[in-house]
């Protein structure tokens, strides 16, 4: 008997794009698998096609994406695990291509990966330029060069993420702080250098489109977690992931003054993680600028960026 992919679909008023989804997984050449459609409470129900590999799951309410995901773990019985976007689809051969190299690797991984081709409106746009980028380990090239590989590119070895504790209940970067935790497990990946991944880029539901304040608020949520977590691992004594950590703090934080709203907590949370990776002199020197007029706060903010920017190599 072949391995069982565990696909898990989170879905929020999508029903077209997510039947799309959804042919693109039954007519995959790779057909040991189990459909795991988490509706997040959704005004627009789903038409779900008669099929026992699909397991319809509806939350009782709006819970967001990460919670249905958690959701779906709970109930993956495969070897393996992808998390599939519900307006996102694969080649055919998504599925027999990852499974083969997760197979043939000849030692642990935490995922394989393949690259993305972007949509809109039916149309390739053209490859992803992180397309370019092949990783072999999650950290610290996550921090350093971002996340090369969406999340429905990846194919996830199921032991790994029954060590993890799933999904935070952020909607920016909490998808980093997914990699990082499994990183602390097993933190060897592999790149499989073909385009089997189409990620659709319209609508107004991508975090893109929707407004800067809540994009920066999120983030810093989840940077607060990030930090505590790579705190607490052994990656704390790690100069090159001090560095990476307290710059991309650093840069948050001088998003959240750009937005010169009322982010005083956000602002203050970052602060209080660059307590964990920096002296208490410069931890001082940072919430001083914070507290001067913006403008002048923003110049001083961004010489100090360089110094971390210049070290951003591996």
């Amino acid at each position: 008997m072949k391995d069982i992919v565990s696909i898990i679909i989170p879905y929020y008023n999508r029903p077209v794009k997510l039947q799309r989804a959804l042919d693109a997984v039954l007519n995959q050449t790779y057909q040991d698998f189990e459909i795991i459609l988490i509706d997040d409470c959704s005004e627009k129900t789903p038409i779900i096609p008669k099929n026992n590999a699909i397991n319809y799951v509806r939350n009782s309410k709006n819970e967001g994406p990460g919670y249905s995901r958690n959701v779906g773990l709970k109930l993956a019985k495969g070897d393996y695990v992808c998390f599939l976007d519900s307006d996102d689809y694969w080649h055919p051969k998504f599925l027999e291509r990852c499974v083969e190299v997760i197979e043939q690797s000849g030692t642990e991984v935490a995922f394989v990966y393949v690259k993305t081709i972007h949509v809109k409106n039916g149309v390739e746009l053209g490859k992803a330029n992180k397309s370019k980028i092949s990783e072999s380990t999650i950290l610290p090239n996550l921090l350093i060069r971002g996340r090369p590989w969406d999340t429905p590119a990846c194919l996830w070895d199921k032991h790994v993420l029954n060590k993890h504790e799933g999904w935070i209940n952020t909607r920016n970067w909490e998808d980093y702080a997914f990699d990082i935790c499994a990183a602390l497990n097993n933190n060897t990946i592999i790149a499989i250098n073909e385009h089997l991944l189409y990620v659709d880029t319209e609508g107004d539901h991508k975090l893109s489109e929707q407004n800067k304040n809540i994009i920066e608020t999120e983030k810093s949520k989840s940077l607060a977690f990030i930090s505590q977590t790579l705190k607490n691992s052994m990656y704390f004594d790690d100069d090159l992931i001090r560095n990476q950590v307290t710059l991309h703090l650093i840069n948050n934080t001088i998003a959240l003054l750009i937005l010169n709203g009322n982010k005083k907590k956000y602002i203050n949370a970052n602060i209080k993680s660059l307590k964990a990776w920096n002296s208490p002199i410069f931890v001082i020197l940072i919430s001083v600028l914070t507290k001067l007029p913006v403008k002048i706060g923003l110049v001083l903010l961004r010489r100090i960026r360089i110094k971390f920017q210049n070290h951003n190599h591996v």
